[in-house]
Parts: C-alpha cells; structure tokens; sequence
C-alpha cells in the first residue's frame, strides 16, 4: 500500500537535585504527526453526507405467477429472483455519502491532524533517612500512541468509487464489456472518524524501597494508567433489534416467505450499504496494581527473587482495534476485566551454586565430577486469564430480531452460535463451579450450570463480556547444569545441562468449556458446559550439552 506521514518529535529534560536526599526529574516530550494518507484514489464513508433521499432503489422480494422473482417497486419491472436485493439501473446514487481522497473539503487521509500535543513527565526520588537505605520514589506521566497502523489507508483504497465489485449476472461473453450483465448491490464499506483524538495513556506510581540486609532490598510500588481515545471498530448499519420480527414489524415480512423477514439489506438505516465498518477512537481501559518484589543479589554463590503483584484491569476492549457493538449499553455489555487481566501474579525464581563435593573429599575425581554444579528455578502462581460465556441453541432461535453490532464475516443474531455482540447467556446465580471437576459428568465443574439461563425472546442476555477466570497456573521449572573447564586459559568449556519444566507434573488446565447450549425449553443440554477440556504440557525434561571456546 502506497500510504505516507509524517512525524516529528522533540524534548526537553532536565535533573533537579534539590538537595542531597531528593532528585527530581522533569521533562515535557512534544509530538506532532499527520495522519496517514495514500496519493492512490480512496474514499470512506461520512454519515453526515449521507442523503437518504438519494439512496439507490433496490429490487425486492416479490411473488408473480406462482414463482419468486425480484420486483422493481415503482415501475413494476420484473427480474429473476437472483436480482433481489441489487440496484435498479439509474436510480439514486450508489456512492451515497462517500468521501473521495481527492475531495478538497475534506482533510488528507480523511482524518483532522490534532496538531502540537506535549506529554509532560515528573519523577522524583527521596533517600529518606540519607543513610541510601531507605527511599520513595514515584512518577507521573502523559504517553501518546502516533504509530496508529496504516490498515485504515488500506481499508479505504478497496472502498467504492475507489474500487468497484460488481456481480456478472446472467450474462454472457457478448455481455461481459458492457454493463447489461453486471449487478450493483450493496457492499461493505469503511468509515473513518474524522477527528479521532490521538490514543493516550496517563501512568502514575508510587513505591517505598528499602534495604532490609543479607544483600536483599524490598520494594513495594502502587502502579496505575488510565487509557484514552483507543482506537476501536463499531459496525453502524446493523439491523436493529426487533426488526426482523415480522409479528411486531409486518412491513418488513418477506412477500416470498411471509414467516421471514426480507433480508438485511433491506432492514438498515443506510440503505443502499451493507455492513458500514467505522473506525473511531472512543475506547477506555485502566489498570490499577500492587506490585512487590524482594530481591537478594548475587553473594555466597546465592541470589533470588521473588515478585507478586495484585493487580485488576479494565476496558471496554481488550485491544486496540477490538470491534465494539454500539447497539448495546456501552458500559453495561463491554466494560470488563481484560482477558489478561491475572488476578494474582506471584513468581519465584532462584540460582544456587552448589556446595563444593571436594571440600569432604578433596581428589581430582570429585572435583572433576561434582565441584561446579548449579541449580536454579522457577516458580509460577498465577491467576488464570478471564474468558466469556457462550450461548448457542438447538432450535437456531432468534433471540434479538437484529444484528446487534456484528460486522463482516460475522454470524448474526439468528445463527446457531451466538455471536458475543448479539446476546449471552442470562447468568441467575453464582456461576462459580464446586468441586473444579475436570472431566464431564463429574460432581463440580469449573462454571455451575444451573447458575446459567437462556434468555428470552428479545432479550440479550445479563452476561458482561468476560464473566469467568479460566484455571490459574501452578507451575516449577527446575534446571541443573555444570561446567567444565577445557584449559586455555578459562576461554574454553563444557557445559553439561539439564532442564525439567512442570518438573511435579502438575495437571494444570487451560481452558473449560464455556459454551451453554440450550433447548426450546430451556434445558441446558450441554454436558460437558463448565468443564475442563484442555491442559497446560505435562512435564518436559530436555539435556543439552554446550561447547564453549
């Protein structure tokens, strides 16, 4: 992709030492960038230039004489059914609201350039007692992210006028240069937010250092950030709810199966579009944690470290460029734990030089043999990552009568599996399991079925996006491993190694299965829902022999 910006920025930093116990450092980073933009044609989507007065007509659904066929609504023209859902010829406009590249009253790359953006920094350090035992340290500071991918100038070099799709139809090689055998209809399309504030991040600590003896030092910091302006995807013409039931909306009941609806083309608010994918920066996420760490250096053939950190994160999206449904309450269904967001995070680790064998028995056969052997190791315990709960049905029911913010290649609110940004499950009760059980059928699981419920007709479901922890870690990783000197000088050995990992075997499940199928009636039918179904490696022990010189 032939996509360009440009980037500048610069700083100014300085170290205050206020007196002979305090430091501080102060700085400001100024950023300035122009958005991405493509001298190839592009175009995007601007729902304020939408009319939709000049919306193409499309061909509908229609019964003549017995048989399906696709029925131009105002002059009464009649086509095959495989017409249906494409523009008739002449009518309206079929680049309805799009902005081309080359259009001056819009900015290049179609986004506004934010301009001059400063990110202030303050740290300070305070010896406490002036004895280099004892210190506070903190910061505060204002982060940008300007390496915004340039996939949006990619997205709008395949959008319409830029790029054309037609479909050949009922055509015939006479036909293939000219546009009697081609069919216009409805494609997906991107948007761009035009003035997409530039993502940022606040972060801030606070921690206490101290040195307690025997080489080890303490440190104890509060770390947070606030997240801002995350870019994320929202799809704005979906279906809305309820739509699609034609006992509620008979306007919108298919005249070929008066059961059904038409199809969605013919249902959303901009019509003339099928799904209309925009990308704006709204997303939200924080992190607040406790992090401690002990560490002892390297001193009498010993050093270790241990660091726990008790930690929660939230968001309304994991990532950057998550799609996000904006035909549900922001907050209520995706503000959440992010997927990552491990509870309790304690990991352990260590290096021990073996005791000397010849200091018992001193020959060159146990100095040879057993002088020089170390261990070290790993310690793993760590809350397991959050993950959603999954509804789909055996009577493929439509729960929602919309699309409810699902995009391209996305299934809709009438699929067997039910998308996550359509409906979830109702959850009645504590969804925790009892006994965490591994295998099915057996008393306990990892999610207490009973505590979760199919929703009713036009409901979505209680459930938040991530509603459970998957299993946590337990895990030992323990190494041996010994050099050999080979003379010249030190410069050449032999390092004899051998590694276990999960050296107990502890089973450690990963995932369980998190998808409640249900009945007509109600009845959660799937056995195996809340349980275990798969595990972490097994113990793995591996040797390997190093040649150093």
């Amino acid at each position: 992709m032939n996509s360009h910006r440009y980037l500048l920025e610069s700083y100014l930093q300085d170290t205050w030492k206020v007196s002979r116990r305090v430091t501080l450092d102060y700085g400001v980073r100024m950023l300035w960038f122009k958005p991405w933009y493509t001298k190839l044609p592009a175009a995007t989507f601007v729902p304020e230039r939408y009319d939709p007065a000049r919306a193409p007509r499309l061909y509908q659904p229609a019964r003549v004489n017995n048989a399906n066929v696709a029925l131009d609504p105002v002059t009464g023209a009649v086509k095959p059914n495989i017409y249906v859902g494409s523009f008739v010829p002449g009518t309206g406009d079929p680049y309805n609201g799009m902005v081309l590249s080359t259009n001056a009253s819009y900015p290049q790359g179609f986004r506004e350039n934010q301009g001059l953006q400063p990110e202030p920094r303050l740290g300070f350090a305070w010896d406490v007692t002036g004895r280099a035992k004892t210190a506070v340290h903190g910061g505060v500071g204002l982060f940008h992210n300007s390496q915004i991918t340039a996939r949006s100038m990619d997205q709008a070099a395949t959008n319409p006028p830029a790029v054309n799709s037609p479909q050949f139809v009922y055509g015939t090689m006479s036909t293939l240069l000219s546009q009697a055998g081609f069919s216009l209809r409805p494609s997906t399309v991107n948007a761009l937010e035009r003035d997409a504030k530039t993502p940022s991040t606040y972060q801030w600590s606070l921690g206490v250092q101290q040195e307690i003896g025997w080489g080890m030092v303490a440190d104890v910091t509060y770390v947070g950030w606030v997240g801002r302006h995350m870019e994320q995807y929202t799809n704005i013409n979906v279906v809305p709810d309820g739509a699609k039931f034609v006992n509620l909306h008979p306007e919108n009941a298919n005249p070929q199966n008066t059961a059904n609806a038409k199809p969605d083309d013919f249902l959303r608010p901009y019509l003339g579009y099928g799904d209309i994918i925009l990308r704006s920066n709204f997303g939200t996420a924080n992190y607040n944690g406790l992090q401690f760490q002990l560490n002892r250096r390297y001193s009498h053939g010993f050093q270790f470290s241990v660091a726990y950190t008790y930690a929660r994160s939230l968001g309304i999206a994991d990532e950057d460029e998550s799609q996000v449904s904006t035909a549900r309450p922001l907050n209520a269904w995706h503000y959440a734990p992010l997927s990552q967001s491990q509870t309790h995070d304690l990991v352990i680790n260590y290096t021990w030089d073996i005791p000397k064998a010849s200091k018992l028995w001193d020959n060159a056969v146990m100095r040879t043999l057993f002088d020089g052997w170390q261990v070290s190791g790993e310690n793993a315990f760590v809350s397991g990552e959050w993950d959603r709960l999954n509804i789909s049905t055996t009577d493929n029911f439509d729960f929602t009568g919309g699309t409810g913010g699902t995009g391209a290649n996305m299934p809709s609110a009438g699929s067997g599996s039910q998308e996550l940004r359509v409906v979830r499950p109702n959850i009645i009760g504590d969804i925790k399991g009892g006994n965490r059980n591994p295998t099915p059928g057996a008393d306990g699981s990892w999610i207490d079925p009973t505590a979760v419920a199919r929703p009713a007709r036009g409901e979505y479901g209680n459930a938040s996006r991530y509603s459970y922890q998957n299993p946590g870690i337990n895990n030992w990783n323990l190494a041996f491993f010994k050099n050999f000197g080979l003379g010249g000088q030190g410069r050449r050995r032999l390092q004899l190694r051998w590694e276990m990992f999960n050296v107990l075997n502890h089973t450690q499940y990963l995932t369980i299965d998190n998808t409640a199928r249900f009945d007509p009636a109600g009845t959660q039918v799937n056995a195996s829902f809340g349980e275990a179904n798969a595990a972490r490696n097994p113990r793995i022990m591996q040797g390997s022999i190093r040649l150093s010189f």
